[in-house]
């Protein structure tokens, strides 16, 4: 759980740094649902369209 914990926070922040050009926001969703291993957006999103 290590290794992958480790990759899942580098890409937060690498997601967060990229949100200075205000595209963060979707990123930042997809990351924190990574780093907490919780696709919330995705079933959310299906939700919608079924």
């Amino acid at each position: 759980m290590s290794p992958r914990d480790a990759p899942t926070k580098k890409l937060d922040v690498f997601f967060f740094q990229s949100g200075e050009n205000g595209e963060h926001t979707s990123f930042s969703i997809i990351a924190s649902c990574y780093t907490k291993k919780r696709p919330k957006p995705e079933p959310r999103r299906l939700r919608q369209t079924a």
